[in-house]
């Protein structure tokens, strides 16, 4: 879940994004890092 409480739709390769504001995550070692935007 992301901060906006919703549920992340995983993208593969670690990768997980936020449907409600397209967030993105990356998961290592079970811990879950918010990515910055991208430029």
């Amino acid at each position: 879940v992301g901060r906006a409480g919703e549920p992340l739709v995983a993208k593969g390769d670690g990768r997980y994004v936020c449907p409600r504001t397209g967030a993105e995550y990356h998961e290592a070692a079970g811990r879950l890092t918010e990515l910055p935007p991208a430029a």
